[in-house]
C-alpha cells in the first residue's frame, strides 16, 4: 500500500482535528459578527461614522480624546475613515457607537440599526433592532449594545437624513410659563418639544405707578437644532410698587392760620395736604404787661395716617391787656400841706402820684372868740385822668382874736363897733387872710346893697 495516500488521509484527519478543535475555542470565545453600512445613504446630505467599543472599557458618549482605543471604526470615506470589508469578531453584548452628521439643511430622520442572524441548522432567521442605551441626539451621537442572547448575525446600519423642518409653531401657556414647539416634518410626521422654564427679558422695571414690562424667549433643541421664540411686550400685572412717602415736611403761612404738609416719593411725585383750622395751645396767658404765648398744631390725614406738627412758641403781639386802676386811696399829711393819691390795678401794680399843694377853702373866718374853719382839696393827674379829694371842715387852731381867757372890753358907745363886717358881722382887722376876707365881704356888700338884694 502506498505510504502517500496514508500521509496525506493522516494530514487531512489532523487538518480537521485542528478545525474543530478552533471552531469550538472560536464558539466559546464569542460569534462571527457581519456588519453592513450603507454607505450610499449615508452620504445622502450628511456622513456618519461607526466605532466599536470592548464592553468594559467604553465610557458612555467619550470625548475625541478618550484614553480608550476602540476595537474599530470606519465610516464615510470621504471623511479619513475607511470603509470596513470582512466579517467582525466580537464578544456578544458589545458597544456601538454612532456618530452621525447631517449637511446644513438636513437632519437625521432616523437611524436603522438591526441585526439578523443567520438562522443556523435550518432554524429561521432573527431579526431585532440593537438596544439604544442613549441618544445624543443634540450631540449627534446614539450608543448600541449588541445582542447578547444569540448566535451569529449580521448588523446593518443605515441613517436617514431628511430636510429640516419648517419653522416651528408656538403656543404658550397663560402664565408664560412654558411654550411648545410642534414640529411637522416633510413625512408628515408631528413632533413637540416643549421649553418650561422659558427665559425673562425685562423691558422695562416695575416703578410706583406702573407694571413691568417683559418679553419670554423659548428656546428648544430638536434634531440638534436650536429653535428660539421671543413673545411681544407684556404687562406683569400687579407688579407696580405703589408710591412711598416719607415724613412730610411742614410750612406755616405767617399768622399760623394755615400749615401744608408736603409728601414727596422716592419716584418725585409730591402730593400735599392742608391744615386750616390748627389748633392754638396756650402756654401762658396775656396779662397787663405781658403778651399771650401759644403754639399751633395742625393735623392732615394722608394715606390713612394721621400727621401733627407743631410750632415752637409763639408770643401773639399785642395781646398784653393793659393796667386796670380802680379808684385811688388818699393819705393826707399831718399839717395837710401834701396828699398822695394810691391807684391799684387787679394784677397788684401799685402807682402813686402826689399833689404837693392842695387848695384850701375856708368855711368860716375867725372871729375874736372862734378859730377859722377850712377844707384842702388835693387834685392829680393820671393816665390822663384828673382825680380831686377834698378833706373834712378842719378848724384852724389859734386863729381866734381873743383867746378865751381874755374878756372882751364892754362900751356903751356903738361907734366902737364900727370895725365889725356889715356882710358877716365879725371883725376882721386881725391877721392879714382876716383883712382880705374883711374886703371881699365888704365888696359882696356893696353890690348886694346896690341892687336891693340886702
Amino acid at each position: 500500500m502506498n505510504k502517500t495516500p496514508r500521509k496525506l488521509i493522516s494530514v487531512l484527519l489532523c487538518m480537521l482535528l485542528c478545525l474543530s478543535t478552533f471552531a469550538i475555542c472560536a464558539s466559546a470565545l464569542g460569534e462571527t459578527c457581519q456588519v453592513i453600512c450603507s454607505h450610499d445613504n449615508a452620504l445622502q446630505h450628511g456622513w456618519y461614522r461607526v466605532v466599536f467599543y470592548a464592553h468594559d472599557t467604553y465610557e458612555v458618549h467619550p470625548n475625541p480624546d478618550n484614553a480608550y482605543s476602540p476595537l474599530i471604526s470606519f465610516g464615510n470615506p470621504a471623511d479619513g475613515f475607511a470603509p470596513f470589508e470582512g466579517d467582525i469578531e466580537l464578544e456578544r453584548g458589545e458597544i456601538i457607537q454612532i456618530d452621525y452628521f447631517p449637511e446644513s439643511g438636513y437632519r437625521l430622520a432616523y437611524l436603522n440599526a438591526i441585526y439578523v442572524t443567520e438562522g443556523e441548522g435550518g432554524s429561521t432567521p432573527q431579526k431585532g433592532n440593537l438596544k439604544v442605551l442613549s441618544d445624543y441626539g443634540s450631540g449627534h451621537t446614539y450608543v448600541l449594545e449588541t445582542p447578547t442572547n444569540i448566535g451569529a448575525y449580521s448588523v446593518r446600519i443605515d441613517p436617514v437624513f431628511r430636510p429640516l423642518p419648517a419653522p416651528p409653531v408656538w403656543s404658550w401657556n397663560d402664565d408664560h410659563t412654558a411654550a411648545t414647539a410642534t414640529f411637522t416634518l416633510d413625512d408628515d410626521d408631528v413632533k413637540t418639544v416643549t421649553d418650561e422654564a422659558p427665559q425673562t427679558n425685562e423691558i422695562s422695571a416695575a416703578d410706583c405707578e406702573n407694571d413691568q414690562v417683559v418679553t419670554f424667549t423659548a428656546t428648544v433643541v430638536f434634531d440638534g437644532v436650536s429653535y428660539s421664540n421671543t413673545t411681544e411686550q407684556i404687562t406683569v400685572s400687579g407688579t407696580a410698587t405703589g408710591h412711598t412717602y416719607g415724613q412730610p415736611v411742614w410750612n406755616w403761612n405767617d399768622d399760623h392760620t394755615a400749615a401744608t404738609a408736603t409728601f414727596t416719593c422716592g419716584c418725585g411725585d409730591v402730593q400735599t395736604v392742608t391744615d386750616e383750622a390748627p389748633q392754638t395751645n396756650e402756654i401762658s396767658a396775656a396779662d397787663c404787661e405781658n403778651d399771650q404765648v401759644v403754639t399751633f398744631t395742625a393735623t392732615v390725614v394722608f394715606d390713612g395716617v394721621s400727621y401733627s406738627n407743631t410750632t415752637e412758641q409763639i408770643t401773639v403781639s399785642g395781646t398784653a391787656t393793659g393796667h386796670t386802676y380802680g379808684q385811688p386811696v388818699w393819705n393826707w399829711n399831718d399839717d395837710h400841706t401834701a396828699a398822695t393819691a394810691t391807684f391799684t390795678c387787679g394784677c397788684g401794680d401799685v402807682q402813686t402820684v402826689t399833689d404837693e399843694a392842695p387848695a384850701m377853702q375856708e368855711v368860716s373866718a375867725a372871729t375874736a372868740t372862734e378859730d377859722q374853719v377850712v377844707i384842702f382839696t388835693a387834685s392829680v393827674t393820671f393816665n390822663g385822668q384828673s382825680y380831686s379829694d377834698a378833706t373834712e371842715s378842719i378848724t384852724v387852731e389859734g386863729t381866734a382874736t381873743v383867746t378865751p381867757d381874755e374878756e372882751p372890753t364892754q362900751t356903751d358907745e356903738p361907734a366902737q363897733n364900727t370895725k365889725l363886717c356889715k356882710w358877716c358881722h365879725k371883725d376882721h382887722s386881725g391877721s392879714v387872710w382876716q383883712r382880705v376876707v374883711g374886703f371881699f365881704h365888704t365888696v359882696l356888700y356893696f353890690w348886694a346893697h346896690l341892687f336891693g338884694l340886702r
